[in-house]
């Protein structure tokens, strides 16, 4: 679902070694992802986002840092096993 919603797997920078999953559960960055897509139309999202306390968002994505989330996943191939979901 990642590819359908437009999220870009492309990073110029090389890979780090793995450091594990995020947040531990898929789903709670899931919502956050597509919130942020139905937000601002992309998922170009910035190394410094931080998801607001807002109502807009899933109370459980409140203050995830959603932009070093991404960044870890195009870099370091986090939650490859979910690319199809989003």
């Amino acid at each position: 679902e990642l590819q359908e919603m437009g999220f870009s797997f492309y990073c110029p920078f090389p890979k780090r070694p793995t450091i594990g999953r995020i947040y531990g559960r898929w789903d709670f960055l899931k919502q956050a992802l597509l919130t942020y897509k139905s937000m601002f139309g992309d998922l170009h999202v910035s190394r410094s986002f931080v998801v607001p306390q807002d109502s807009c968002w899933p109370k459980e994505s409140w203050d995830m840092k959603l932009g070093d989330i991404v960044s870890n996943i195009r870099t370091n191939d986090a939650y490859s096993d979910h690319r199809a979901e989003l």
